[in-house]
């Protein structure tokens, strides 16, 4: 059965051949635990010869005409997660399952477009550089980095250099997007002065769960919180009163405000909050959860090797303390829960440990031969350990380049939020999407929109991005920080009006 579908896989391929010889080298011809006919390429590309960097790209091509479909490229969050968590948790063609078993997914967005999944930046997943000082790295090294391997992706797959380009990405990918973005509309203005610049057809970007402004989306967490009557209302008036997050975040600044007593409330905010998924606070937690890959962890990491006496660094060093304390409670829990039974099965085709099940699949050696990954001294971890992020960066607002940058070159850009997502949450979106002052536009107020099986998908609004251009917020119904992992269809539906620029659907009148 495998040898005949591999055969398959070959064979589709040599019809792409003119298209893609150019990388034949990295064809999957058959992939472990997957019985499905795409086609797929995965490999390394130098992206800085000076320093000896390459970075770890999966290629997935559209199941149709991929030569006529957009290129998507995707951009997972953390600061330092992989984009593999994306291909393999969210909306790839598959989901990765237990006993090394990839389980269809039937809203992959290979069904619309051919889908880049990258490893940044480098020292991220089996990106690597023979110069660990690249593992120091900013916003606007990732930016030229991601663009770096753009020039050598489309000179690699010159057939689809042409295709409508988007960007798309999630949490932390609310910074890799917006300035990755704002590099290309930069590189492609010194283009036109002489200089060659891909890609040629850049169209729009697209961002979920972003966290964009620290200040604002870290006070969307406490009102997150207390709308959902997760934390108590005293506890949420004792971080709004006492933590000074005007600096880094989450909440609003206080006259008087004293660091031990905000740590206090925060203590008291995880304790009140129990042992839920903080991705989706109505989701199952993975009771045999051995790795943090979680985008939000990763961002209190990084936030943790901040200065001592700095209060962003302190509140990392808390949760970072928190979550890890949470984890390993779980685990112990895992030998009780065995004992009890199977957990209830998921609402969606995800699995509820699939970021277990990737992890181990990726380290697997007959996994990355297939792919063609590197051998490196450690482990292929979600979220990286050895990438160092810019402090000031991770506070950064890049506020001022959706409105300098990204507005005026009238691309298409779209926000969307999964509404029951606790880390970087909707209230958090809203605030610093109100601080643009932007006007709705003509039709686009707020509504209902709906996905496939006419259910409610959410609700969105648009807005006049100020020069002639159009700016839209959806937010996705009961979904969490990555919104295809928790609502398949309703995420398809969302990408595809998106990638065909058209409104999200409006709901079937009676």
């Amino acid at each position: 059965m495998r040898t005949a579908i591999a055969l398959g896989i070959v064979a589709l391929a040599t019809v792409l051949s003119v298209v893609f010889a150019a990388r034949e080298q990295d064809l999957i011809k058959d992939l472990p635990g997957w019985d499905g006919d795409n086609v797929m390429y995965a490999g390394l590309m130098e992206v800085e010869p000076k320093y000896g960097s390459n970075m770890f790209y999966w290629l997935t091509l559209a199941d149709e005409e991929p030569e006529n479909k957009p290129v998507v490229l995707w951009l997972t969050g953390g600061p330092g997660c992989s984009g593999l968590l994306g291909l393999m948790s969210e909306m790839g063609p598959f989901f990765a399952g237990p006993d090394n078993k990839l389980l269809p997914n039937p809203w992959g967005w290979n069904t619309l477009a051919n889908m880049i999944y990258i490893e940044s930046p480098i020292g991220v997943g089996f990106s690597y550089s023979h110069n660990t000082s690249r593992y120091n790295v900013g916003d606007q090294q990732t930016a030229e980095v991601s663009y770096a391997f753009l020039l050598e992706f489309f000179a690699a797959y010159p057939e689809l250099a042409e295709n409508d380009f988007y960007i798309t990405g999630e949490s932390y990918g609310g910074h890799y997007t917006v300035n990755l973005s704002a590099y290309i509309l930069k590189m492609q203005k010194q283009a036109a002065a002489g200089s060659p610049a891909f890609p040629n057809s850049f169209k729009g970007m697209a961002v979920g769960n972003a966290w964009t402004d620290a200040p604002l989306d870290n006070m969307g967490c406490v009102l997150d919180w207390d709308s959902h009557t997760i934390i108590s209302e005293d506890v949420a008036k004792g971080l709004l009163a006492t933590c000074d997050f005007a600096h880094i975040g989450p909440f609003a600044a206080a006259e008087g405000v004293d660091p031990a007593a905000c740590n206090k409330y925060y203590n008291e905010a995880m304790t009140q909050m129990g042992d839920i998924t903080i991705y989706n606070i109505y989701w199952p937690v993975c009771l045999s959860s051995s790795e943090i890959t979680g985008q939000g962890h990763a961002l209190y990491r990084a936030l943790a090797q901040g200065p001592e006496t700095d209060s962003a660094a302190q509140l990392g060093r808390v949760m970072d303390k928190l979550i890890t304390m949470q984890q390993r409670k779980l685990a112990d829990a895992a030998a009780a829960a065995a004992a009890v039974g199977p957990a209830p099965p998921p609402y969606d085709p995800a699995p509820v440990c699939v970021s277990n099940y990737l992890t181990a699949y990726l380290n697997d050696p007959a996994v990355q031969a297939a792919i063609h990954a590197p051998k490196l001294p450690y482990a292929w971890s979600g979220c990286s350990s050895i990438v160092k992020y810019s402090y000031p960066d991770l506070l950064a607002s890049v506020v001022p380049k959706y409105l300098d940058d990204l507005f005026p070159a009238n691309i298409r850009v779209r926000v969307y939020s999964g509404d029951v997502d606790g880390i970087v949450p909707t209230p958090g979106t809203k605030l610093w999407i109100d601080t643009m002052n932007l006007t709705v536009a003509t039709g686009g107020d707020f509504r209902s929109w709906t996905d496939p099986f006419n259910q409610v998908g959410g609700w969105t609004t648009t807005y006049e991005n100020g020069h002639g251009g159009e700016f839209m917020f959806s937010t996705v119904r009961n979904a969490g920080h990555e919104v295809p992992e928790y609502q398949g269809p309703r995420a398809w539906t969302y990408i595809k009006a998106f990638l065909d620029g058209t409104d999200l659907p409006a709901p079937t009148k009676p």
